[in-house]
């Protein structure tokens, strides 16, 4: 799962957008079991998810979650 704070201010997480397993998959199968969402995803190189600038903040924080659970965060830096 991703989760996206377009306006990140430093302080507080506030989720804009949400992406689960299966929206990250871009030629995604129809009635894909959790397995073959799990193999599509293991076989990406990268993972685009398009986010508009003009949406955005000066930053942006995304938070990675794995199936176990784990969390992963990044703060980018948009504009000074």
């Amino acid at each position: 799962m991703v989760l996206i704070d377009k306006d990140y201010n430093d302080k507080e997480f506030v989720m804009d957008e949400f992406y689960f397993a299966e929206d990250l998959i871009p030629d995604k199968k129809e009635n894909e079991t959790e397995d073959e969402i799990k193999e599509d995803l293991s076989h990406q190189e990268k993972i685009v998810i398009p986010i508009k600038e003009d949406e955005c903040g000066d930053k942006v924080m995304v938070i990675y979650i794995d199936i176990y659970g784990n969390e992963f965060k990044e703060v980018f830096q948009l504009r000074e």
